[in-house]
């Protein structure tokens, strides 16, 4: 037997393991597959699987992530007096929490599930009012549903819509189905009640006979109107959202940061605890304070409409940005900032601090200019593409084909649309057909609305040879998406201040409890019998200093953080944060070097 019989007869080892899934759970699979209704919910999640070897497949998984768990746990049960006096309480919790790892990860799929059905919704109903649009501009212009579907099937515009596009499409050509049954078959166990509406209400109207293109306007007049309606909600979500950050940023971060600062202290001493903080600090600050702001940058993302619209150049620039800032670190830490992490006193405890701030600053500034150049170039391109198509079918009116009423309109002023008009202008006076001509001159743009607008445009004009009406028509829709974006953003900067006021009052609540701490030091310290002096030789002064010092870093990396939560709930896009994470972070540096320099000058006078 040759090689290639070999490689051809060679199962892949997925194969394998969901062959032994179904023989040692395939009956309970069964049992599951059905007790969940995984059959309907896989199709909603367009997870194309059947349910019995998924079912099977996932009491498998959790049956191997047990068998180490369960060991483990044991273990740990029977070592719980150590862990108990290394961790205290937590020595108890651990083996608790690693013998349900296996519940957790079981829960886990299935609530995996449920999200992928809501992300599969929320994508679409984010695309569904412009891919309305889209279709009625193609019914007008007398294209049949089939080659609609085709149509998006093929474009790289739509995102979600496109895969359904492509499951019609497979549905048409693989099993034969006609146009309006691939439709149906798709639309009818879809988790999205207005996607699965609009399309089972168009192919009624098409077997029915009635006038589809006066269905499909009034579908997406009623779409752009819930939009509306929509974006308050949308925008009471994500202000409710950044209020619960807020709170929980700055009332648990207070209450923590006191008990870290009786602890640190020396107050535990009276109450039979321990002074030692750092791993408080160190999980409070440093892990769990982060995780809550990605998480909430996460929530945002989620509520925010999905286009898939990704700004790379402000992340690529950070592979410059962040080296950069790293050489500026390390030769700030080289002149005595590193002793912060030994001994820190005043001098070395501000070099330290400027370094890690300043390297911060110096990597979000490149991002920053990458995002002000993007912004600066598609802010308001929807608003004046609007005005453009308006003025383009009045032109068309007057008897010249679209391309030369295009190329007629090139001298008139349309603010940030004008470097894509004159590209376009141009190509066509060149010879390049309106499709060609269309994809140079929007290339490097990635507004998400203009592109598809665009799109629309080429299309009406190849198919329909974009008449007034036609042109009116997505004019009326260029000025509705333009006016849904504008106002969204508006609502959305009401906002900002909200990270901004979270951050200032943690820091200065922060601050406080740390001046509070170390003016009271001897008025917490028992007097002994070499009087006031021996009270204060009674703190560790180098102790103290270490802890006003984390605190401080945890304060500049969370402003950091905060910054880019703000970007994402204005800009829509994590990219914009930057520059609020370069005020923050120099907002916080500004008050650590006061912290240090002068109200931490009675700690510093402390004999070490």
């Amino acid at each position: 037997m040759n090689k290639e019989e070999r490689k051809e007869r060679k199962i892949p080892l997925r194969l394998i393991y969901d062959r032994l899934s179904l023989i040692y759970f395939g009956e309970l699979g069964k049992r599951l597959a059905k007790a969940y209704e995984l059959e309907d919910k896989l199709t909603k999640a367009m997870i194309f699987t059947h349910p019995v070897v998924y079912a099977s497949r996932l009491l498998m998984d959790s049956f191997v992530v047990a068998v180490p768990s369960i060991l483990a746990a044991i273990i740990l049960f029977i070592k719980y007096k150590f862990l108990l006096s290394i961790l205290g309480a937590m020595g108890v919790i651990i083996p608790v929490i690693v013998l349900f790892i296996p519940v957790i990860f079981f829960l886990t799929k299935i609530a995996v599930l449920g999200s992928a059905m809501s992300s599969r919704a929320h994508e679409v109903e984010s695309e569904l009012p412009l891919f309305a649009s889209y279709v009625t501009s193609m019914v007008v212009s007398g294209i049949s549903p089939e080659r609609v579907i085709e149509t998006v099937a093929e474009t790289d515009l739509f995102y979600a819509i496109k895969k359904e596009a492509q499951l019609i499409k497979r549905n048409i050509k693989v099993l034969g189905m006609d146009a309006l049954t691939a439709i149906e078959e798709v639309a009818k166990n879809h988790p999205s009640r207005e996607f699965r509406e609009f399309m089972m209400g168009y192919t009624s109207t098409i077997r029915g006979g009635g006038d589809v293109s006066h269905y499909l306007q009034l579908k997406t007049e009623s779409y752009f109107k819930e939009k509306e309606r929509d974006m308050e909600k949308m925008v009471d979500r994500v202000s409710l959202t950044l209020s619960t950050y807020m709170i929980i940023y700055v009332l648990v971060g207070l209450t923590v940061n006191i008990i870290i600062a009786i602890q640190g202290a020396g107050l535990a001493k009276f109450i039979g605890g321990t002074t030692d903080v750092m791993p408080m600090i160190i999980a409070f600050n440093y892990i769990l304070m982060p995780m809550l702001t990605i998480l909430m940058i996460y929530i945002i993302g989620g509520s925010l409409p999905s286009y898939h619209v990704a700004y790379r150049e402000p992340y690529l620039s950070l592979f410059v940005s962040a080296p950069a800032g790293a050489l500026i670190f390390s030769l700030m830490m080289a002149f005595g900032g590193y002793r912060a992490f030994i001994s820190p006193d005043r001098l070395n405890m501000t070099l330290a601090i400027l370094a890690i701030g300043v390297a911060f600053i110096v990597a979000s500034i490149p991002p920053i200019i990458e995002w002000r150049r993007i912004d600066k170039r598609e802010k308001g391109v929807v608003k004046y593409l609007g005005s453009f198509l308006t003025d383009l079918a009045e032109i068309r009116k007057a008897g010249l084909n679209p391309e030369k009423s295009i190329i007629y309109l090139s001298s008139r002023d349309y603010g940030s649309f004008n470097p894509i008009l004159k590209k376009l202008s141009s190509a066509l006076q060149i010879g390049l057909n309106i499709k060609k001509a269309v994809r140079l001159a929007v290339l490097g743009y990635k507004n998400w609305f203009m592109r598809t607008i665009m799109r629309m445009l080429v299309d009406i004009v190849e198919y329909g040879g974009g008449t007034p009406n036609l042109l009116d028509t997505i004019a009326a829709y260029g000025r509705k998406l333009s006016d849904f974006e504008n106002q969204l953003k508006s609502a959305l900067r009401t906002d900002t201040y909200l990270p901004y006021l979270g951050s200032i009052l943690n820091i200065i609540s922060t601050v406080m409890i740390i001046y509070l701490m170390v003016s009271s030091i001897n008025i917490m310290q028992p007097v002994g019998p070499g009087g006031p002096t021996s009270a204060a030789m009674a703190v560790n002064p180098t102790y103290l200093s270490t802890l006003t010092f984390q605190l401080l870093l945890s304060l500049i990396l969370n402003s950091w953080l905060a910054g880019l939560l703000v970007g994402k709930a204005v800009s829509t896009s994590v990219a914009g944060g930057f520059k609020h994470s370069a005020v923050l972070t120099a907002l916080s540096v500004a008050v650590a070097i006061i912290t240090i320099d002068v109200l931490l000058v009675p700690l510093f006078s402390l004999t070490r």
